[in-house]
């Protein structure tokens, strides 16, 4: 079966298949939008990217462990000793999260004000994605040290968050400033133990207008303490004083033997976060061009396993073509998989539409309203008609002739051709030419076994090559 619709006896056919995702993987993709490739139950999938926190104007420190090196995206601390491994497919959010095996992080802060020397702070959010495999007591999130001198003689004060008891524990030693210049502590945990081996969200904020300090879990709120002057609501709140005698290193993971992700602090009591999974805006991915060798196969089938839970949509497209643009994209128009299904059924041999030297995928994925599920592509399975080789004719031959070219050839005995194509180009076996006024590379001419090709550059050697379809 050829470009030219001839038909050509089933027995000549061999079925292909090319499989990408599920147990094959997807290997590199073209592009990915809002989306990402991750496992699931031992199988690659492809799903949208789960929500991750952006640096604000009020961002001291955000670390999404995404890559190496380490870096704040807010700009203000300097990573002075990082961490050596990242992990890719269990992540709490984006591309990676953070390994940690005892060996900290450090952070020299250059130009984060919350942390600035003889300074008041008004309030503060630390919000950070924990997985620990035993929630050993001592094992340490993050850790500030600073000094202040006060009439009662120097006093070391300590920002730290740290596991005690299967719960996280944070600490404000001798930072809050109370009536006069006396210092005083504060320390809140949750209300239950934490599970080990699975992330958990934990989310602390503070407001010196209220003096409220509160602890969530995964969203869920699970202590709330008032550093203010009757202890409880209602009293005056105390605002947070740094040290003028404070350093500027801060150290992450200290002793920890686990992960943590998205490490946020702020210097002002941040709203809570959308109680998201994964973005709202529709994600995209899309394949690498898959190779299928000769223009003339032909796409039989292209069956794409999904997940859609609730009410979420995988919408799957595909592209056929024997050229690639400059960006590395199959040329043509996206089509949705539905109009193979629907012509599928009715395809005639000759139905060159489906034809191509490469076909591409693209998946839009859309999550559910409230953004608690993403849809997954499990897997994709090309099916395509391969032709049998094509006869290279013999005797070619070219001559001048005129102000072109002519390109001659032996007839083919072989009842089963349906003509001849001529490649041409200006390099040896790169036949894109496109000079000719017949026509771009390759020229159907049936079944003569001559043609004049003309409007060719005259200072160009071009090279030919000739087979039968």
């Amino acid at each position: 079966m050829g470009l030219a619709g001839i038909f050509v006896p089933q027995s000549m056919l061999a079925r292909e298949k090319i499989v990408l995702g599920g147990l094959q993987q997807w290997g590199e993709m073209q592009s990915l939008q809002a989306a990402q490739v991750y496992m699931r139950h031992g199988q690659q999938v492809i799903g949208l990217a789960p929500m991750q926190p952006d640096a604000g104007p009020d961002t001291q420190l955000l670390l999404h462990f995404d890559a190496l090196p380490s870096y704040d995206e807010a700009g203000k601390f300097l990573i002075e000793q990082d961490i050596s491994r990242l992990v890719a497919d269990d992540t709490a959010r984006g591309d990676g999260a953070g390994i940690f095996s005892r060996r900290p992080m450090r952070l020299l802060n250059q130009y984060a004000d919350f942390f600035r020397p003889d300074t008041l702070q008004h309030g503060f959010t630390l919000s950070f994605f924990l997985y620990s495999p035993a929630l050993r007591d001592g094992e340490e999130i993050i850790s500030w040290r600073g000094m202040a001198e006060t009439p009662q003689g120097l006093q070391v004060q300590q920002f730290k968050a740290i596991i005690l008891n299967r719960r996280v524990v944070l600490s404000l030693e001798s930072m809050l400033k109370a009536d006069g210049d006396t210092l005083k502590s504060i320390e809140i945990a949750g209300d239950r133990d934490l599970l080990p081996r699975r992330w958990t969200h934990h989310f602390f904020r503070y407001s010196a207008e209220t003096g409220l300090l509160e602890y969530y879990v995964n969203g869920v709120i699970r202590a709330v303490k008032y550093a203010t002057s009757t202890g409880r609501e209602g009293g005056s709140g105390w605002p947070l004083h740094i040290g003028g005698l404070s350093g500027t290193e801060m150290i992450i993971g200290e002793g920890l033997s686990g992960m943590l992700d998205e490490l946020l602090i702020s210097s002002a009591p941040e709203a809570l976060p959308e109680d998201r999974i994964v973005r709202a805006e529709p994600g995209r991915a899309v394949s690498v061009p898959l190779e299928l060798r000769d223009v003339r196969n032909r796409i039989t089938e292209i069956n794409v396993q999904v997940n859609e839970p609730g009410s979420t949509r995988v919408s799957p497209y595909f592209k056929i073509g024997s050229w690639l643009e400059p960006n590395g994209d199959v040329q043509g128009e996206w089509r949705p998989l539905e109009e193979m299904a629907f012509r599928n059924d009715q395809m005639e041999n000759d139905d060159d539409s489906f034809r191509g030297r490469f076909v591409q995928l693209r998946f839009d994925l859309q999550a559910d309203g409230d953004g608690s599920n993403s849809p997954e592509v499990v897997e994709a399975a090309v099916v395509y008609e391969e032709l049998p080789p094509l006869i290279v004719p013999a005797g070619v031959s070219v001559a001048v002739e005129g102000n072109g070219l002519r390109v001659s050839w032996n007839k083919v005995h072989d009842r089963t051709i349906g003509g001849y194509k001529v490649f041409f180009g200006t390099a040896p076996g790169e036949y894109f030419g496109e000079d000719a006024v017949a026509g771009i590379s390759p020229l159907d001419v049936g079944l003569q076994t001559s043609v004049l090709l003309t409007g060719l550059r005259q200072d160009k050697v071009y090279y030919f090559s000739v087979v039968s379809y």
